[in-house]
């Protein structure tokens, strides 16, 4: 037996993390809960409103209705692509959803900059053109 639902959450009592953009749902602001049973394993995710509509236009594009998709949109969308190609289909989804290109571009900078500090913390210096972002 499977099931799927949708929780609407007006208004959060604390803040909690969405789990398309990795990004925080301040307390206070609306989201969705969705929970169902997917091939057996039970789920849950919690996402901006925008986040899951972004989800939903990109399953189109990279899902698989059989195999379904990454809940995470990063992982989705920039599957194995380099980074100039992962900034073009970010690029084309910026004019509907630019808060979630924002903070997804935010999530792939930090994470950028942890990498570097990894590195120096071993005694290694990174290369620059890896990531400009960071450099630049």
């Amino acid at each position: 037996m499977s099931f799927q639902t949708y929780t609407a959450v007006k208004a959060g009592r604390k803040a909690h993390r969405c789990d398309y953009c990795g990004g925080t749902i301040p307390k206070g602001e609306p989201s969705r809960i969705e929970s169902g049973i997917w091939d057996g394993d039970f789920y849950s995710h919690r996402g901006h409103l925008d986040c899951i509509e972004m989800w939903n236009l990109a399953f189109h594009d990279h899902g698989d209705p059989w195999d379904g998709m990454a809940i995470d949109l990063l992982e989705a969308i920039g599957d194995g692509a380099s980074s100039d190609d992962l900034q073009h289909e970010l690029d084309l989804y910026r004019g509907h959803f630019p808060h979630v290109v924002c903070r997804l571009e935010l999530r792939e900078q930090r994470g950028h900059i942890r990498w570097r500090d990894h590195c120096r913390g071993l005694g290694i210096e990174p290369d620059p053109e890896d990531c400009p972002e960071v450099y630049g």
